[in-house]
């Protein structure tokens, strides 16, 4: 899970590389408050104004 920083909105970036290049993007997003976003093995994560927290699953 991410969550927002920032008066303005957070960004997540996933990436098939790490230079993180226009044509290696996978899936970005601005967001305002919490977002939740899917790395698979070997894809690259990059944020702005945000940060990751531990996600908990509710029972």
């Amino acid at each position: 899970m991410l969550e927002s920083t920032s008066s303005i909105m957070g960004y997540y970036e996933v990436s098939s590389s790490d230079s993180h290049s226009l044509y290696d993007i996978i899936s970005n997003d601005n967001f305002n408050g919490n977002a939740y976003v899917t790395v698979e093995n070997g894809q690259y994560l990059k944020l702005s104004r945000c940060k990751m927290s531990k996600y908990r699953k509710l029972q």
